[in-house]
């Protein structure tokens, strides 16, 4: 009976599709009969990522899938496979987990903390150290219900009222700070990036942050969870002007942000991820937005892809819990 492995997410370069399609071709040279099912819209670098996936017979891309879809991918799927080389967070492997769909994703940023225990995690380039996974996943059902289990249990963990309840806290308690911090400010804006391996993508990011913001003060942090591609090297010889600070390992995403933003000294703090660029004065006006709306606690800025296209930056999380049968 054939199988399949699934993927949900953006096709694009960070989300390492490559990796993937190497894992499927590794599958392939053993079972045929396992099939890869891409879900998602196209992102950065899909020209060449949508041109390897068409060479392929064993893998299949889908767009525009809807929620009742997707549940049905998820309840046929066998495997989940996610080896994201970044992550701000990672909903899918979350309601992969929820489904009782075996997960293997990176360990990397997030997805340590999100997936933990409840799957099987890899360095994001070990494309052997998966496909043994999967095939052990689909041949030994002891395993495959064991690990199935046990992102059930981890899955329980993300309690969406919970959460938001806690965020409604943070927002309570930061107004506070903020009125007492703005009385001391010197500067408007604190620009917050964690990065890890990304030093060609956050060169580009900080150009734009220079060239393009003007009308505000601002500092820029960046956070390198221990990069070895020379990424603290080029910020200290081409920005110095930035504050960095350089993780001996990493940290992942929510203490490495959390690391940056205790050293902000703005009166707004603006998280931003490495793989963006500006392409106008988005942060005066981001900045204008907020102080002219004292009411608002959060703003969030429009994102365009690399043809000025709208790219969604937010997702309905599916109610995918209980669909597997």
């Amino acid at each position: 009976m054939p199988k399949n492995v699934l993927y949900v997410g953006m096709i694009e370069n960070r989300k390492n599709i490559f990796g993937i399609l190497k894992v499927a071709d590794k599958v392939k040279e053993v079972n045929k009969d396992v099939g890869f099912i891409l879900v998602g819209k196209f992102g950065y670098g899909s020209e060449k990522i949508i041109y390897e996936i068409n060479k392929r017979e064993n893998v299949t891309h889908l767009s525009n899938v809807d929620d009742e879809l997707l549940k049905k991918l998820y309840n046929i799927s066998n495997v989940f496979l996610f080896p994201s080389f970044y992550e701000g967070f990672g909903y899918p492997p979350l309601e992969a987990m929820q489904c009782g769909l075996p997960v293997i994703a990176s360990d990397n940023t997030s997805l340590s903390e999100v997936v933990g225990v409840g799957g099987l995690l890899h360095n994001p380039n070990d494309y052997e150290g998966m496909t043994k996974d999967i095939l052990k996943l689909l041949s030994d059902d002891q395993f495959y219900n064991k690990i199935s289990q046990q992102g059930i249990e981890q899955a329980k963990k993300f309690n969406l009222e919970k959460t938001a309840q806690q965020i409604v806290n943070i927002f309570n308690s930061l107004d506070a700070e903020k009125k007492k911090k703005m009385n001391n400010s010197k500067v408007n804006v604190s620009i917050v990036i964690i990065t890890w391996q990304m030093k060609d993508l956050l060169q580009k990011c900080l150009e734009t942050i220079y060239k393009f913001t003007e009308d505000i003060s601002f500092e820029v942090i960046v956070i390198d969870n221990n990069s070895t591609d020379g990424t603290s090297k080029m910020i200290e010889d081409e920005f110095n002007q930035v504050k960095l600070i350089k993780n001996s390992e990493n940290r992942g995403v929510a203490p490495a942000r959390n690391q940056g933003i205790k050293e902000t000294n703005g009166d707004y703090i603006l998280i931003l991820d490495a793989d963006m660029e500006l392409i106008d004065n988005s942060i005066f006006k981001l900045y204008k937005f907020m102080e002219e709306n004292p009411s608002c606690g959060l703003v969030g800025s429009k994102l365009v892809d690399q043809n000025l296209l709208l790219q969604t930056s937010c997702k309905k999380i599916s109610n995918t819990i209980g669909v597997r049968v």
